[in-house]
Protein backbone atom coordinates (compact mmCIF):
# COMPACT_ATOMS: atom_id res chain seq x y z
CA UNK A 1 0.00 0.00 0.00
CA UNK A 2 1.05 3.50 -0.50
CA UNK A 3 2.57 5.39 2.43
CA UNK A 4 2.00 8.86 3.50
CA UNK A 5 4.06 10.57 0.88
CA UNK A 6 2.74 8.56 -2.18
CA UNK A 7 -0.66 9.91 -0.58
CA UNK A 8 0.57 13.17 -0.73
CA UNK A 9 1.75 12.62 -4.32
CA UNK A 10 -1.66 11.63 -5.49
CA UNK A 11 -3.67 14.36 -3.91
CA UNK A 12 -0.79 16.53 -5.60
CA UNK A 13 -1.99 15.31 -8.83
CA UNK A 14 -5.32 15.42 -8.73
CA UNK A 15 -5.01 19.14 -7.90
CA UNK A 16 -2.42 19.74 -10.67
CA UNK A 17 -5.67 17.86 -12.97
CA UNK A 18 -8.22 19.86 -11.69
CA UNK A 19 -6.02 23.31 -11.95
CA UNK A 20 -5.40 22.40 -15.66
CA UNK A 21 -9.07 21.41 -16.57
CA UNK A 22 -10.10 24.92 -15.33
CA UNK A 23 -7.72 26.31 -17.63
CA UNK A 24 -9.07 24.58 -20.55
CA UNK A 25 -12.50 25.66 -19.50
CA UNK A 26 -11.80 29.07 -19.38
CA UNK A 27 -9.40 28.64 -22.75
CA UNK A 28 -12.84 27.52 -24.58
CA UNK A 29 -15.03 29.98 -22.30
CA UNK A 30 -12.46 32.92 -23.52
CA UNK A 31 -12.87 31.81 -27.52
CA UNK A 32 -16.41 31.16 -27.25
CA UNK A 33 -16.41 35.13 -25.77
CA UNK A 34 -14.71 36.35 -28.91
CA UNK A 35 -16.77 34.49 -31.46
CA UNK A 36 -20.25 35.77 -29.84
CA UNK A 37 -18.66 39.27 -29.49
CA UNK A 38 -18.62 39.19 -33.61
CA UNK A 39 -21.95 38.53 -33.55
CA UNK A 40 -23.93 41.71 -31.89
CA UNK A 41 -27.40 40.55 -32.10
CA UNK A 42 -26.51 37.37 -29.71
CA UNK A 43 -26.31 39.82 -26.69
CA UNK A 44 -27.97 36.74 -24.35
CA UNK A 45 -25.84 34.22 -25.43
CA UNK A 46 -22.62 36.85 -25.00
CA UNK A 47 -24.31 37.66 -21.30
CA UNK A 48 -24.27 33.74 -20.35
CA UNK A 49 -21.02 33.17 -21.78
CA UNK A 50 -19.29 35.96 -19.68
CA UNK A 51 -21.42 34.45 -16.46
CA UNK A 52 -19.52 31.27 -17.73
CA UNK A 53 -16.36 32.73 -18.04
CA UNK A 54 -17.17 34.60 -14.25
CA UNK A 55 -17.64 31.26 -12.71
CA UNK A 56 -14.50 29.82 -14.32
CA UNK A 57 -12.52 32.94 -12.58
CA UNK A 58 -13.91 32.12 -9.33
CA UNK A 59 -13.22 28.77 -9.66
CA UNK A 60 -9.54 29.38 -9.99
CA UNK A 61 -9.92 32.07 -6.87
CA UNK A 62 -9.52 35.01 -9.09
CA UNK A 63 -12.73 36.55 -7.58
CA UNK A 64 -11.74 40.26 -8.71
CA UNK A 65 -11.76 39.15 -12.56
CA UNK A 66 -14.63 37.01 -11.34
CA UNK A 67 -16.82 40.18 -10.52
CA UNK A 68 -15.71 42.00 -13.59
CA UNK A 69 -17.20 39.09 -15.90
CA UNK A 70 -20.22 39.18 -13.72
CA UNK A 71 -20.41 42.76 -13.66
CA UNK A 72 -20.57 42.17 -17.92
CA UNK A 73 -23.11 39.61 -17.80
CA UNK A 74 -25.55 41.82 -15.96
CA UNK A 75 -25.02 45.12 -17.62
CA UNK A 76 -26.30 42.50 -21.17
CA UNK A 77 -29.13 40.96 -19.30
CA UNK A 78 -30.22 42.44 -15.67
CA UNK A 79 -32.31 39.45 -15.21
CA UNK A 80 -29.91 36.82 -15.29
CA UNK A 81 -30.47 35.31 -12.23
CA UNK A 82 -27.28 32.84 -12.17
CA UNK A 83 -25.40 36.08 -12.44
CA UNK A 84 -26.42 37.96 -9.84
CA UNK A 85 -25.79 34.50 -7.56
CA UNK A 86 -22.43 33.86 -8.87
CA UNK A 87 -21.43 37.68 -8.46
CA UNK A 88 -22.61 37.25 -4.42
CA UNK A 89 -20.91 33.97 -4.11
CA UNK A 90 -17.59 36.25 -5.51
CA UNK A 91 -18.40 39.04 -2.96
CA UNK A 92 -19.16 36.58 -0.27
CA UNK A 93 -15.54 35.01 -0.52
CA UNK A 94 -14.07 38.54 -0.74
CA UNK A 95 -15.87 39.15 2.62
CA UNK A 96 -18.01 42.24 1.08
CA UNK A 97 -20.91 40.46 2.44
CA UNK A 98 -23.28 43.40 2.19
CA UNK A 99 -22.46 43.71 -1.57
CA UNK A 100 -22.86 39.85 -1.75
CA UNK A 101 -26.69 40.02 0.26
CA UNK A 102 -27.93 42.76 -2.23
CA UNK A 103 -26.76 40.36 -5.09
CA UNK A 104 -28.73 37.43 -3.37
CA UNK A 105 -31.64 39.56 -2.90
CA UNK A 106 -31.85 40.33 -6.55
CA UNK A 107 -31.29 36.97 -7.58
CA UNK A 108 -34.00 35.94 -5.14
CA UNK A 109 -36.28 38.31 -6.45
CA UNK A 110 -35.69 36.96 -10.33
CA UNK A 111 -35.53 33.66 -9.42
CA UNK A 112 -36.30 32.11 -5.79
CA UNK A 113 -34.01 29.08 -5.78
CA UNK A 114 -33.45 26.90 -2.38
CA UNK A 115 -29.38 27.68 -3.21
CA UNK A 116 -29.53 31.08 -3.05
CA UNK A 117 -31.70 31.63 -0.48
CA UNK A 118 -29.02 29.01 1.65
CA UNK A 119 -26.03 31.39 0.84
CA UNK A 120 -27.72 34.29 1.84
CA UNK A 121 -28.76 32.41 5.26
CA UNK A 122 -25.44 31.72 5.90
CA UNK A 123 -24.12 35.43 5.63
CA UNK A 124 -27.16 36.37 7.81
CA UNK A 125 -25.79 33.90 10.88
CA UNK A 126 -22.33 35.15 10.15
CA UNK A 127 -23.47 39.18 10.91
CA UNK A 128 -25.46 38.07 14.01
CA UNK A 129 -29.01 38.55 12.15
CA UNK A 130 -30.35 35.43 13.34
CA UNK A 131 -34.26 36.06 12.31
CA UNK A 132 -33.11 36.71 8.82
CA UNK A 133 -31.23 33.41 8.80
CA UNK A 134 -33.73 31.91 10.01
CA UNK A 135 -36.40 32.92 7.96
CA UNK A 136 -33.82 32.37 4.00
CA UNK A 137 -32.77 29.18 5.77
CA UNK A 138 -36.40 28.24 6.00
CA UNK A 139 -37.21 29.07 2.03
CA UNK A 140 -34.68 27.18 1.37
CA UNK A 141 -36.17 24.13 3.12
CA UNK A 142 -39.42 24.96 1.49
CA UNK A 143 -38.25 25.04 -2.24
CA UNK A 144 -36.37 22.03 -1.62
CA UNK A 145 -36.21 20.43 1.51
CA UNK A 146 -34.92 17.12 0.87
CA UNK A 147 -31.15 17.37 -0.41
CA UNK A 148 -27.92 18.91 0.83
CA UNK A 149 -28.52 22.09 0.24
CA UNK A 150 -31.59 21.50 3.02
CA UNK A 151 -29.55 19.54 5.12
CA UNK A 152 -27.00 22.72 5.34
CA UNK A 153 -30.13 24.43 5.54
CA UNK A 154 -31.24 22.85 8.51
CA UNK A 155 -27.99 23.04 10.17
CA UNK A 156 -27.84 27.07 9.33
CA UNK A 157 -31.12 27.54 10.96
CA UNK A 158 -30.34 24.91 13.85
CA UNK A 159 -27.30 27.21 14.41
CA UNK A 160 -29.37 30.12 14.82
CA UNK A 161 -31.85 28.77 16.70
CA UNK A 162 -28.71 27.52 18.78
CA UNK A 163 -27.53 31.43 18.98
CA UNK A 164 -31.13 32.61 20.79
CA UNK A 165 -30.89 29.63 22.97
CA UNK A 166 -34.24 27.74 21.78
CA UNK A 167 -32.55 24.58 22.27
CA UNK A 168 -35.24 22.41 21.36
CA UNK A 169 -35.74 23.73 18.02
CA UNK A 170 -31.97 23.56 17.64
CA UNK A 171 -31.82 20.02 18.35
CA UNK A 172 -34.57 19.20 15.69
CA UNK A 173 -33.24 21.10 13.01
CA UNK A 174 -29.98 19.15 13.77
CA UNK A 175 -31.80 16.13 13.66
CA UNK A 176 -33.22 16.70 10.67
CA UNK A 177 -30.08 17.65 8.93
CA UNK A 178 -28.73 14.20 9.79
CA UNK A 179 -31.49 12.68 8.63
CA UNK A 180 -30.53 14.07 5.10
CA UNK A 181 -27.43 13.15 5.01
CA UNK A 182 -26.02 10.57 7.70
CA UNK A 183 -22.88 10.64 8.84
CA UNK A 184 -21.97 14.40 8.73
CA UNK A 185 -19.66 15.19 11.28
CA UNK A 186 -21.03 19.10 11.41
CA UNK A 187 -24.01 18.49 12.02
CA UNK A 188 -23.59 15.75 14.81
CA UNK A 189 -21.22 17.29 16.88
CA UNK A 190 -23.40 20.47 16.64
CA UNK A 191 -26.35 18.29 17.78
CA UNK A 192 -23.97 16.80 20.86
CA UNK A 193 -22.92 20.07 22.25
CA UNK A 194 -26.60 21.58 21.94
CA UNK A 195 -27.83 18.19 23.61
CA UNK A 196 -25.27 18.87 26.74
CA UNK A 197 -26.27 22.58 26.91
CA UNK A 198 -29.45 21.69 27.25
CA UNK A 199 -28.62 18.91 29.58
CA UNK A 200 -29.78 15.49 27.66
CA UNK A 201 -26.61 14.56 28.70
CA UNK A 202 -27.52 11.11 28.09
CA UNK A 203 -28.51 11.66 24.62
CA UNK A 204 -25.64 14.00 24.13
CA UNK A 205 -22.97 10.86 25.59
CA UNK A 206 -24.56 8.76 22.60
CA UNK A 207 -24.01 11.77 20.23
CA UNK A 208 -20.06 11.93 21.78
CA UNK A 209 -19.63 8.39 21.30
CA UNK A 210 -21.19 8.46 17.39
CA UNK A 211 -18.57 11.22 16.87
CA UNK A 212 -15.98 9.17 18.26
CA UNK A 213 -16.21 6.02 16.06
CA UNK A 214 -16.67 8.76 13.04
CA UNK A 215 -13.85 11.25 13.60
CA UNK A 216 -11.95 10.83 17.18
CA UNK A 217 -10.27 14.42 16.85
CA UNK A 218 -13.65 15.97 15.98
CA UNK A 219 -15.30 14.40 19.50
CA UNK A 220 -12.12 15.54 21.29
CA UNK A 221 -12.70 18.82 19.74
CA UNK A 222 -16.23 19.02 20.57
CA UNK A 223 -15.41 17.94 23.94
Amino acid sequence: MPGRRGHRRHIEDIAQLYSAALDVALTATLAAVGVVRRNADQGSNLAALFNNRGSEYDNKGEYDRAVQDFDQAIRLNPELADAFFNRGNAYNYKGEYDRAIQDYDRAIRIKPTAGVFGMSADIHLRKGEYDRAIADASAAIRLDPKNDVSAVAFNIRGDAYRYKRDYDRTIADYSQAILLVPYTVAFLRNRANTLFLAGKYDMAIADYEALMRLSPRAAADAL
